[in-house]
């Protein structure tokens, strides 16, 4: 761009604008110096040749680069740089400024094709000195209401891989819930792009973001207002036109001029605003009514065609504006005319293929178009002729991709409803994806897995596109295939809700797929009623029917599938599949996996000690077949064992190998969780002299977690600065903490949660306790029993066990206090030498009751049944809020 405005001062030493334009962008790209020597180069030829000095504006711009008011600005690293010119919106940004000022919602209005968001990211980028973090969420590829969350949550790095190691027993926020933490006492900038297709829904979710953080300021994009309370719409004007006789140089200082110059002379050089071609640029920009894309695409057509031929075309494709005034027209019929204009000029190959990639909404690759194309083996020389005609955006990436601009897509699709072939070329689309997801699919389970979900993450939009399309055409067949297909993807991400939904959708249309996914989508279904709606699996049941038809699949076909098998091995672990044998499992994956989540559901029932010796052997399988979500689950689970027995060391090793698996997979979440338990550890083992110097650690740990927007690391932080602070006999400060935690944590809106809730509690009850408040120690463990029994979760409810055996030894009944203690390791099936206050409890009532005698209470509570070591265990009041555990 400076070297095209140096060219043309060089070309019209005399034209001020020029020369403005050329210092301003020397200077705004941090070459000062040289916009000075240039100007002084300029006030030498001009005093020489004219005897003049240069104009006031001239004067006054060499003043403010002199006071260095045209510094350099840094690029944000969510603001996309700028490849092109930014012109004529200075004001407009200005204005944008000061109504972010005065109003914490702002929303730029406009048809498509006016520039709003790139005025947008202009406005952000001027403004990144005021605010600590700018976001930029493009909602252009979002199909439906669903994805919106997701894909600001995207833009914000948030959208995680996340281990999991059992539904019922890992509570992790929402989506909500992990945005407004994010942003609550952020003094961020959200923008919003390209809202009109989903207004209503982003209406609501900036409306409740908004309401829970603060310092946020939203700015929007849209055709049409969000209107909600607070709201500040700013209506884009276009570009700026100059008045009729006005002279070159007049002209050149109007925006739209100014724009459709510096393009036309981007694809031809020699290309110049003459008193000759002013009409015709005049015509051209003003039949635009001065929308800046409109211009481009009129500019971009100087590499074949003159302006006067442009101009004669344009109103050769305006005629149905003629008839009356435009601006009583509905706005988007200027940008769609313009739009037909640009499509009506591609030769007929070239126009066959825009119109089929219009059914992309996540971009296309060579390969994917050539799936809809029928162009053969020209499909990737006219990818590349739609890119240089500014039909397709390229997306710079390892594999080349295209993108077309929302409104050029939004043509195509209805070119392809006009000519009856929308549905042949949706079909190809979701055949294409279909096979895409099944391959990504596979790969997810196995070696290859980081890829596949790189690659997954990548066609996300066009995959869901093509599911809503067999949904809504109720095709049973690819819909439930899709489904199955992705039910691993969204395992990885934990996006459980949405698995659940779409499987219910699917079960909702006529019909029925192949056996295999059939037995996917039923089981997911059943996920959700089980996990979802909490329910009871000993009650007479919703989830009856999908057990009953997953059995009737089964028996009919017995289908091979990895999956399947998984399905079935669980189902068998619960012990509702009868009498019937199930295949001998040959595949070493599937092997692993099966015993994998048979440990895990063995954790969850309290029978952690019978998985002391299998992990070791399902540790190794993974890591010879490449799985790292599988290594890191069981590394996971490893260390939560060998911290139970007492094996501290091996345990740190485990969790601190699978910390970077997980966040090569992008797993934030987990990867936090897991350096969580390891810190808790190294808390629960800390010397008394070095207590100061891990309390300096944790804090320091809280302040970065805090200046980065993760509220769940810190948070988690808190919990175990609480816990050192415990240790160091300052109870309150560690019940403030855990109250803090509580009070920020979302913790009923996880997936089938409460047990982060419960732990918290069982906490705050020993910490009330040892504090000396009985009363409120007490509330605290009733309320802990209650949530911990809702869970049916038995390391939670053990771990509330556990608190309680503290109470009573602290109100002074060793005995009882001994006898739950040993009921809590009936509950886990393993005692907890990991935790420092059992610990330190196991020690005083060995040194109160003598080694003999709590030897036999402990063996009482010990040698009990499940049901009877927690009624023994937890208050009697907890009963009538829990649920059944069996």
């Amino acid at each position: 761009m400076i070297a095209e405005l140096a060219d043309l001062t060089a070309t019209h030493p005399y034209r001020d604008s020029f020369w403005v334009l050329y210092l301003t962008a020397l200077a705004a790209h941090g070459r000062a110096n040289e916009a000075l020597t240039a100007y002084d180069q300029l006030r030498g030829m001009l005093a020489e040749e004219l005897g003049a000095d240069p104009s006031p504006e001239l004067q006054e711009l060499h003043l403010s680069i002199l006071r260095g008011e045209h510094g350099a600005r840094r690029n944000h690293p969510a603001l996309p740089s700028a490849l092109t010119t930014f012109v004529g919106r200075e004001g407009a940004i200005a204005d944008l400024q000061a109504a972010l000022v005065d109003h914490r919602l702002v929303t730029i209005l406009g048809p498509g094709g006016a520039g709003k968001t790139r005025l947008a990211v202009e406005t952000a980028r001027a403004a990144l000195d005021r605010f600590e973090d700018v976001w930029l969420t493009e909602l252009a590829p979002v199909t439906g209401s669903d994805g919106i969350l997701q894909a600001i949550l995207s833009a914000m790095g948030l959208l995680e891989v996340s281990v999991l190691d059992r539904p019922s027993t890992a509570p992790r926020p929402d989506e909500r819930t992990r945005l407004i933490d994010a942003v609550h006492d952020v003094e961020g900038l959200l923008l919003l792009d390209n809202c009109e297709h989903l207004v209503g829904a982003v209406a609501g979710i900036a409306e409740d973001v908004l309401a829970h953080a603060p310092k946020l300021r939203i700015l929007a994009t849209s055709r049409e207002p969000l209107r909600i309370i607070g709201e500040f719409a700013y209506q884009l004007s276009p570009l700026t036109m100059p008045h009729p006789g006005s002279t070159v140089d007049e002209a050149m200082g109007h925006s739209a001029i100014q724009l459709f110059v510096l393009r036309a002379q981007a694809v031809d050089q020699s290309f110049e605003l003459t008193a000759e071609t002013m009409p015709a640029v005049l015509e051209i920009c003003e039949r635009l009514d001065g929308q800046p894309l409109a211009i481009e695409l009129a500019a971009a057509r100087l590499r074949t065609l003159t302006a006067p031929q442009v101009a004669a075309r344009l109103s050769d494709r305006f005629r149905l504006l003629t008839g009356g005034s435009r601006t009583a027209l509905p706005r988007h019929r200027t940008l769609r005319a313009v739009v037909e204009w640009s499509w009506d000029l591609l030769e007929d190959a070239e126009r066959d293929l825009a119109e089929r990639l219009a059914v992309f909404p996540g971009g296309v690759t060579v390969e994917s178009a050539a799936a809809v194309s029928v162009a053969g083996d020209r499909t990737e020389e006219l990818l590349e002729s739609l890119a240089d005609k500014s039909l397709l955006v390229p997306v710079r990436g390892e594999t080349p991709r295209f993108r077309m601009l929302e409104t050029l897509r939004e043509n195509g699709v209805e070119r392809l409803v006009e000519r009856g072939t929308a549905e042949a070329v949706r079909e190809a689309h979701l055949r294409y994806f279909l096979d895409v997801a099944e391959r990504e699919g596979a790969r997810l389970r196995g070696g290859d897995q980081v890829a596949a979900v790189q690659a997954m993450d990548l066609e996300q939009a066009n995959i869901m596109a093509a599911l809503r399309f067999a949904i809504d055409r109720e095709d049973h067949v690819c819909a439930a295939r899709l489904v199955a297909a992705l039910a691993w993807y969204w395992s990885i991400r934990s996006q459980h809700v949405e698995a659940c939904t779409w499987a219910d959708a699917v079960l909702a249309l006529p019909g029925e797929a192949d056996p295999a996914s059939e037995i996917c989508i039923q089981a997911l279904s059943l996920t959700g009623i089980l996990v979802m709606a909490n329910q009871d699996r000993n009650t007479e049941p919703a989830w009856q029917g999908p057990v009953d038809r997953i059995l009737e699949l089964w028996d009919t076909h017995r289908p091979e599938h990895q999956v399947v098998d998984l399905v079935l091995a669980t189902m068998s672990f619960f012990d509702v599949i009868g009498d019937r044998e199930l295949r001998v499992v040959e595949d070493r994956w599937t092997r692993s996996m099966i015993s994998f989540m048979r440990i895990v559901l063995l954790d969850n029932e309290g029978r952690i000690g019978e998985t002391v010796h299998l992990l070791g052997p399902i540790v190794q399988d993974f890591r010879e077949l490449g799985d790292r979500w599988g290594l890191a689950m069981s590394l996971s689970q490893q260390g939560m064992v060998q911290s139970l027995r007492g094996d501290f060391q091996e345990a740190l090793a485990s969790w601190e190998e699978a910390v970077p698996l997980l966040r090569e997979l992008g797993a934030a979440e987990d990867a936090d969780i897991t350096r969580m338990q390891a810190t808790g550890l190294r808390v629960s083992l800390v010397r008394d002299d070095q207590l100061d110097e891990v309390e300096r650690d944790l804090r320091a740990s809280i302040a970065e977690a805090a200046r980065e927007g993760n509220r769940r690391a810190e948070l988690m932080a808190r919990m175990n600065l609480a816990h050192l602070e415990h240790c160091k006999g300052d109870d309150e400060s560690a019940i403030q903490g855990l109250e803090y935690v509580l009070q920020h944590a979302d913790v009923t809106a996880s997936f089938g949660s409460g047990q982060m809730e419960a732990a918290i509690r069982a906490s705050l009850a020993v910490y009330r306790s040892s504090a000396g408040d009985r009363d409120a120690a007490r509330a605290e463990l009733t309320e802990a029993a209650i949530v911990g029994l809702r869970t049916r979760d038995m390391p939670i409810i053990s771990h509330v066990a556990s608190a309680s055996a503290s109470l009573a030894h602290r109100e002074g009944d060793d005995e009882t206090a001994a006898r739950i203690l040993g009921a809590s390791e009936a509950i886990r099936g393993m005692a907890d030498l990991m935790n420092r206050d059992i610990r330190a409890l196991r020690l005083a009532l060995r040194a109160s009751l003598g080694e003999e005698r709590f030897e036999q209470l402990h063996g009482e509570g010990r040698s009990l049944g499940r049901d009877d070591a927690i009624a023994l265990a937890l208050p009697d009041t907890a009963s009538s809020g829990g649920s059944s555990t069996e």
